[in-house]
């Protein structure tokens, strides 16, 4: 799978302002064939167009920390996700309740999409959500 880590995020775990264990961490399909591409320089969820997000937000849940820094959590499910599977982005950021301060962590193409037609899971790799060590 490739991500591409917000290099915000980074300085943002490396200052202790982005506590992953308690801080609320969500995860938005992104349509990227639209407007949105991911890049390192994206910092806060406002830089996507709400257009290109799909379906419900789903924040995670059973997220941990392993002695080899992968940060994990349950694979989140989308919810309410209705058309065709066209998005190819998983976004996860840390949640302020403002989308202009909500900063973007992660994004992951998603290769590891399955539907029921109604709801989505996203399965994560062995990588978790994010892999601090290489």
């Amino acid at each position: 799978m490739a991500s591409v880590i917000s290099k915000f995020a980074i300085a943002e775990i490396a200052r202790g302002n982005i506590d992953y264990l308690n801080d609320t961490i969500k995860a938005v399909m992104v349509d990227s064939t639209t407007t949105f591409t991911p890049a390192i320089t994206e910092q806060n969820l406002s830089d996507i167009p709400s257009g290109d997000r799909i379906g419900d937000v789903a924040t995670l849940g059973s997220k941990t920390i392993s002695d080899t820094g992968i940060l994990d959590a349950a694979d989140p499910i989308f919810l309410n996700v209705t058309g065709s599977l066209t998005q190819d982005l998983v976004v996860f950021y840390k949640d302020s309740g403002v989308e202009a301060t909500s900063t973007i962590i992660v994004s992951h193409d998603t290769s590891n999409l399955a539907t029921d037609g109604n709801n989505v899971t996203y399965t994560l790799d062995a990588n978790g959500v994010l892999a601090l060590a290489g």
